[in-house]
């Protein structure tokens, strides 16, 4: 049992270690695969074009499906994968592309190419066609024809209210004048459903959603901004605390009416922008107000924005609350050195990695955290390209789990220590995607494990 672990830990390291070549990436490749080591592989980031293509022509249709799921590879490389013959890796390369969820960039990210789309609008399995008429990049020409797709279950999600909300204009317009008739009766009905929501309430309705003994009823009218004056003050009033706080964030309210709401944001709520500002993300002096404003929740909505000037950048990094900072160093292009380095310390999450990744983020000198007593600290001092061979040396005997397993994963680590952290199974994954590990090591694992 211990010597199948031990296997499966060295193999996981070699297949995420970034200087293993292409021929010991085929060697775990052509081996005996279980999800763990298939996932370390397809995952890891600038795959050589020999591997991704032996896992597109890989027998194994997990292998494939798990490259469907990553979003480390190009666009291109996970194009190839709409002609595979499983449905289920079809099925998983349309899909997934409608839950993939970024920071907001200055780049443009694609998920597949336009011969993928093409080829996955017309594919065979209706499952799939679905996802791909769900997808916000699936081009316009498409989706008019996917709209009259023979299968309810790939042309009735055109037509719901919140799909045809985000469809284009021009997409819309072309559905509208469809050749075919029941494709424009149905788009004439969810436009017209789509207008009645849109359309201001009239002042009976008005006053019957804010005076309503839903709290959650109120609080969505709170937000209208069509909503007539005297009713928002009634809000802003509400005994319902998130009732006063959806009046507080209003866009047409000035910084003196926000300060005069008993207003409360919940610590304990996940937080999304206000919604309004979404659309203002490029507009550099809406955002420059929001940034400046006394309103919590309307300066971690800045902050969201990669289109935040620098001077308002600048002071939302000295921010004492955790979210801002946290949305400036996730979401903003430039983020001041000093903030990186203080939420790859304070944050744990999934994109501490593209913080440690910002071209403003500084190693140079991390090694000043090595001796200290925050387990933390001591592994950003890790990061530093200039750490003493010693200190990774003690590093890799730390009590901390995360130390040890960075120190172990270390080029500087001596290699005499590596060999022997190789044999530790709590060790043996991270030695073996060390990148300074010799290629004929590498080699001598194989030969033992395969």
């Amino acid at each position: 049992m211990a010597r199948a672990e031990h296997r499966e830990r060295h193999l996981r390291g070699l297949a995420r270690n970034t200087a293993a070549p292409s021929e010991i990436l085929l060697r775990i490749l052509a081996a005996p695969m279980t999800f763990e080591i298939a996932l370390a592989l397809t995952h890891r980031p600038d795959l050589p074009e020999p591997i991704i293509d032996a896992i597109v022509r890989h027998p194994n249709r997990d292998v494939r499906q798990l490259l469907a799921f990553s979003s480390n590879v190009t666009a291109a490389a996970r194009s190839r994968l709409a002609a595979d013959p499983g449905a289920g890796v079809r099925r998983a390369l349309a899909e997934e592309g409608t839950r993939q969820y970024s920071v907001s960039t200055l780049e443009a990210r694609p998920w597949l190419t336009d011969e993928a789309f093409e080829r996955l609008a017309a594919d065979v399995d209706p499952r799939v066609r679905g996802w791909i008429a769900d997808h916000s990049e699936t081009p316009d020409r498409l989706l008019i024809r996917l709209a009259a797709d023979p299968d309810p279950w790939v042309s009735d999600g055109l037509f719901e209210r919140w799909r045809w909300r985000t469809l284009s204009e021009s997409a819309r317009e072309a559905l509208l004048n469809h050749d075919e008739p029941g494709v424009r009766e149905r788009a004439e009905e969810a436009r017209r459903i789509q207008a009645a929501v849109s359309a201001p309430l009239t002042r009976d309705q008005a006053e019957k959603v804010a005076r309503h003994q839903d709290p959650e009823q109120r609080m969505r009218v709170a937000a209208d901004p069509h909503l007539p004056r005297d009713l928002v003050e009634e809000l802003a009033h509400d005994p319902e605390p998130k009732v006063r706080l959806a009046v507080s964030v209003r866009q047409d309210l000035t910084e003196r009416q926000r300060v005069g709401i008993d207003y409360e944001v919940d610590p304990n709520e996940r937080f999304r922008p206000v919604p309004w500002t979404v659309s203002y993300f490029d507009d550099v002096e809406v955002m420059r107000r929001c940034a400046a404003s006394s309103h919590l929740q309307l300066r971690r909505s800045a902050a969201c924005s990669p289109y935040l000037p620098q001077e308002s950048v600048e002071a939302l990094a000295q921010e004492d609350d955790f979210v801002v900072r946290l949305m400036l160093a996730e979401h903003h292009p430039t983020p001041p050195a000093g903030l990186l380095l203080r939420m790859v310390i304070e944050f744990d999450g999934y994109t501490t990695g593209k913080m440690i990744d910002n071209p403003n983020f500084v190693r140079t000198g991390l090694s000043r955290f090595a001796g200290s007593s925050n387990p933390r600290e001591r592994w950003v001092s890790l990061l530093d390209p200039g750490l003493s061979p010693a200190t990774v040396d003690r590093l890799s005997r730390d009590d901390d789990d995360r130390v040890r397993h960075a120190a172990t994963a270390h080029p500087r680590l001596p290699l005499d220590r590596l060999r022997i952290l190789l044999d530790d199974l709590d060790t043996a994954m991270a030695g073996a995607s060390n990148p300074a590990l010799p290629v004929s090591l590498m080699h001598e694992m194989l030969r033992e494990h395969t």
